[in-house]
């Protein structure tokens, strides 16, 4: 069981991590009588998978881990190549600022001439 907004929140935090490159790994913790129906907590898990497969793919299908169920789920290669560019690439905070060029003062035939 789990409330609509505990599950949007999780997936903002899943969003968040795959939009950024990173991998996520998700961890179910059954208590009690939910150890006994480890199909929701599958079913959740793929549905989470769903909900965020533009953004990334199921690295590491859900599995039964003792007590508890766990996904991988890792971004697609186009999400970890704009984090590399973004770290490459030098900060675009504030512009930078030119000095003016400044140009010498052109000289006059008669001012180079030399008398002797």
């Amino acid at each position: 069981k789990i409330d609509p907004h505990d599950y949007a929140t999780k997936k903002g935090h899943v969003v968040r991590f795959l939009k950024a490159g990173d991998k996520v790994k998700i961890t179910i913790m059954f208590r009690g009588r939910a150890q006994s129906r480890p199909e929701l907590g599958y079913r959740l898990l793929t549905r989470l998978g769903e909900d965020v497969a533009e953004l990334g793919f199921v690295e590491a299908a859900p599995k039964q881990d003792g007590r508890n169920m766990i996904m991988v789920l890792a971004p697609h290669k186009n999400a970890a190549d704009l984090k590399k560019a973004a770290k490459d690439s030098p900060e675009t905070g504030a512009p930078e600022i030119s000095e003016p060029e400044t140009s010498e003062p052109e000289t006059s035939a008669s001012e180079t001439s030399t008398t002797s």
